[in-house]
């Protein structure tokens, strides 16, 4: 079954090992959000969360899905220790950035 889903998540500072600013180079901020997206197909919460700032807001598939990083962990963890999460392919995305780099953005239609 095919579905469009859309996903934004604001990434600040460190997306993952915390720099002065964002990596700006596209294909970088790309494979680090599709890998993001393989650690949910393998269920490997600590991959899928590393990613992501303590500031993170992660808004879902329904416009009443609006999480801090805490709040989606303790959504998503049964589903990863259960070891079936969700298989998110990205067909569209669009990446944004602070006029002072240190906060990037973006989002995504997505297959599953």
């Amino acid at each position: 079954m095919l579905k469009r889903f859309v996903v934004f998540i604001a990434l600040t500072c460190s997306l993952g090992a915390c720099q002065s600013k964002v990596n700006t180079e596209p294909q970088e901020i790309n494979a680090l959000l599709d890998n993001w997206h393989l650690a949910a197909t393998n269920a490997n919460l600590e991959a899928y969360f590393s990613v992501l700032d303590d500031k993170a807001i992660y808004i879902g598939t329904d416009a009443s899905e609006i999480w801090t990083k805490s709040e989606f962990y303790n959504f998503c963890k049964p589903h990863f220790i259960k070891g079936k999460a969700w298989d998110f392919k990205a067909y569209d995305r669009n990446i944004y950035f602070s006029e002072d780099r240190k906060t990037a953005w973006f989002n995504e239609l997505l297959n599953t």
